[in-house]
């Protein structure tokens, strides 16, 4: 049998002064019934501890889709202006959710979640302000959290490590090798970003990552983000988290792409675009959900998100409802605002000076 030490001189009534305490249990020392009464109580907590190591979190009350758990509710929060400023202590959290119609279905799709402050808190979904009646805004507790994206884990411990998991995202974690989840900095945009020769030559010598959307015009849509250094193309990604072929249909994919030097809405350099990466034509609508969920996985934005249409054939659908898009609030970047990026243009017979 394997020694088991006992730092404590209450094991024995005797006491252990020989040894100063630190005894083992086949010590010659003769101890009393009630000292061998508390010796096998140690044992046996130490015996169940080490077989049953569940057993010391069972005081944790149960996390979402556990046998137990209790869905805490919410309290409205009145949204009257915009910027939406709440009051707040930093117990509590608060989900914010913006309203979109497709198909004439309006839905409340979550597009951040922020920890209280105390004081006041404002809440964002990082793109252009909607109306105040467009928003919705629900208060947890931060020691009772929801699972708003009902992907099984709840909001703060998605908060607290957002890129492996992301609170208004349902994709399921995934390994940083492959990809992401969530985008909360350009920092970890780049960890993500090829840049050198693409095999979509309108992206050669640009920072760029690809993305998928699996269910993207549901209640609860997936988006990954790939690590683009490592998967280039768009199918072996899928491969590797475990989907099929068949979890691909009605998923979308594209690309975001990084310019350094146009400027955001505010006037400050560098700004985000996404497109499309297959050659099936999308509508306004679509397109409007697509971006507004892009913008929920990605903290990094300030509004500083465009969408590129010049793709074919996703320009020609873009001029048959340009007037939609110009009422919307989906910001739109064309070839003519990107060409300052290129610092070089192939087959240009222009003059360079220099010496060589």
């Amino acid at each position: 049998m394997e020694r088991i030490a006992i730092n404590s001189r209450r094991a024995f009534a005797g006491g252990c002064a020989a040894c100063d305490g630190e005894c083992s249990w086949h010590s010659n020392f003769a101890p009393s019934v009630s000292g061998v009464v508390g010796l096998i109580a140690v044992i046996g907590a130490l015996v169940v501890s080490a077989l049953f190591p569940q057993a010391a979190a069972a005081s944790d009350p149960p996390g979402p889709c556990e046998p137990g758990y209790v869905v805490p509710t919410p309290v409205a929060v009145a949204v009257t202006d915009v910027p939406i400023e709440v009051s707040s202590t930093n117990s509590d959290y608060f989900v914010l959710y913006a309203k979109h119609t497709l198909n004439g279905t309006t839905t409340d799709i979550p597009v951040s979640v922020t920890r209280g402050e105390n004081g006041t808190t404002t809440l964002s979904d990082n793109l252009k302000p909607l109306a105040a009646d467009q928003y919705r805004v629900e208060k947890y507790q931060v020691a009772n959290p929801a699972d708003v994206d009902g992907d099984c884990v709840d909001d703060i411990t998605e908060l607290d490590d957002l890129g492996t998991y992301n609170p208004v995202n349902s994709a399921k974690k995934i390994k940083p090798i492959h990809g992401a989840v969530a985008i909360d900095s350009h920092a970890a945009f780049q960890e993500l970003a090829f840049r050198g020769v693409s095999h979509e030559s309108h992206l050669n010598g640009i920072e760029f990552v690809k993305f998928w959307i699996f269910d993207p015009y549901s209640d609860s849509p997936e988006v990954f983000f790939v690590n683009t250094k490592k998967y280039t193309y768009h199918n072996p990604f899928v491969e590797a988290i475990g989907y099929t072929t068949e979890d691909m249909a009605g998923a979308v994919a594209g690309q975001l792409v990084w310019h350094p030097n146009v400027p955001a809405p505010d006037g400050t350099l560098g700004s985000y675009r996404f497109e499309w990466g297959s050659f099936a034509a999308r509508t306004f609508a679509g397109t409007e959900r697509v971006y507004m969920t892009l913008a929920a996985a990605m903290p990094v934005l300030e509004d500083n998100l465009y969408f590129y249409p010049e793709t074919s054939p996703h320009f020609s659908s873009y001029w048959d409802e340009r007037e939609k898009f110009d009422a919307s609030r989906i910001r739109i970047l064309l070839q003519n605002q990107v060409l300052p990026d290129v610092d070089f243009v192939a087959l240009n017979q222009g003059v360079g000076f220099g010496r060589l």
